[in-house]
């Protein structure tokens, strides 16, 4: 009990905290974490590599206003989008990794923070929250190398 209350109070740094989310409630939880806790930031912008797979098997059902929201509380987002499809919607910036198919998970870096949302053998939406500012920086440095790579 006393190691996980100590990584309860170190916040992931020494080691990471790690929740598992079911279903379009679990996204939507995964969601309103990313806006309260980018929107508690001073830079207020987060990365996320886009997939359309994930995002056209239902991705945004259980929150269909996160967008809005996230434009309302002036939330930035660099996304590096894989297939063909995807549009700005305000206060974003859109990349493309050409793929028919995209990418099987759709992953989200923000406030020491790396979020994963992917579809399990049975289509049923999964979904991993680790805290964890190293492996968030970790990521954040690949995503931004990537970034500065693709043609705007």
């Amino acid at each position: 009990v006393v190691s996980q209350l100590e990584t309860l109070y170190d916040g992931g740094d020494r080691q990471p905290i790690v929740r598992l989310y079911e279903g379009s409630d679990g996204v939507r939880q995964i969601l309103e974490d990313v806006l309260s806790s980018v929107g508690a930031t001073t830079d207020r912008e987060y990365c996320v590599y886009s997939s359309s797979a994930v995002r056209n098997a239902g991705l945004y059902a259980g929150y269909p206003d996160y967008t809005k929201d996230r434009i309302t509380k002036g939330i930035h987002l660099k996304n590096i989008s894989f297939g063909k499809f995807g549009k700005t919607s305000g206060l974003d910036e859109r990349r493309h990794i050409m793929s028919d198919a995209g990418a099987p998970t759709y992953v989200l870096l923000y406030a020491g923070k790396v979020a994963n949302i992917f579809l399990d053998g049975r289509g049923e939406f999964m979904g991993l929250i680790i805290d964890n500012k190293a492996m968030y920086e970790t990521q954040r440095v690949l995503f931004m190398e990537l970034w500065d790579r693709l043609p705007s």
